[in-house]
C-alpha cells in the first residue's frame, strides 16, 4: 500500500518534470524556427529580386541596373516593417499554421501594394512592370513553397501539439 502511494507520487513528479522538459524543448525549437523563418524570408526576398531583375533584364535585353539596389533595400525594409506590424514571427501565429499562412499572405499582399506604390511613384525605374511581375511571381511561389515546407517540418517535430489544418 505504501509502495503504491510512493509509486504514484514519483509517477506524478516524473510526469510533471517530463512535461516541463517537453515544453522547454518545444519553446526552444519554436524560437529557433522563428529566427530561421525571418532569415530565410529575407534570403527569399533578395534571391527573388535578383532573379526577377535578371529575368526582366534578359527579356528586355537590358543589363541589370545598379539603381535597382535602392529598391531591393526598400523591399527588405518594407518586409521587416510589415512583419512587425502583422506580428508574422510571434509565437501564437507561428504556433498555428492556418494563422501563419494567413499572416504571410497579408504581409505579401501588403508588401506588393506598398512596393508597387513606391516603385511607381518614387523610384520611377524604367521597365518596372516586367520586374514587378517576375519578382512577385517568384516571391509568391517561393513563399508558398517555404510555408508548406515549414509546416511539414513542424508536423514532424511536433506531431500532435500544433494546429496542422492547412
Amino acid at each position: 500500500m505504501i509502495n503504491q502511494r510512493i509509486y504514484k507520487v514519483f509517477d506524478a513528479l516524473l510526469g510533471a518534470v517530463f512535461e516541463h522538459i517537453k515544453r522547454a524543448m518545444e519553446n526552444t525549437y519554436l524560437y529557433l524556427y522563428r529566427i530561421v523563418l525571418g532569415i530565410t524570408d529575407l534570403i527569399i526576398i533578395n534571391l527573388c529580386f535578383y532573379l526577377g531583375s535578371t529575368i526582366s533584364g534578359r527579356y528586355l535585353g537590358l543589363p541589370i541596373q545598379i539603381t535597382l539596389t535602392g529598391f531591393e533595400v526598400a523591399c527588405n525594409i518594407i518586409w521587416v516593417i510589415l512583419a512587425i506590424i502583422f506580428q508574422l514571427y510571434h509565437l501564437p501565429i507561428v504556433n498555428k499554421l492556418n494563422d501563419f499562412y494567413k499572416a504571410t499572405f497579408k504581409v505579401c499582399v501588403s508588401h506588393f501594394v506598398i512596393s508597387f506604390l513606391y516603385f511607381s511613384c518614387i523610384a520611377r525605374i524604367q521597365h518596372g512592370t516586367i520586374l514587378m511581375i517576375s519578382f512577385y511571381g517568384l516571391l509568391f511561389f517561393s513563399f508558398a513553397m517555404s510555408r508548406f515546407t515549414g509546416g511539414a517540418l513542424l508536423s514532424v517535430i511536433f506531431p500532435s501539439d500544433h494546429d496542422h489544418d492547412a
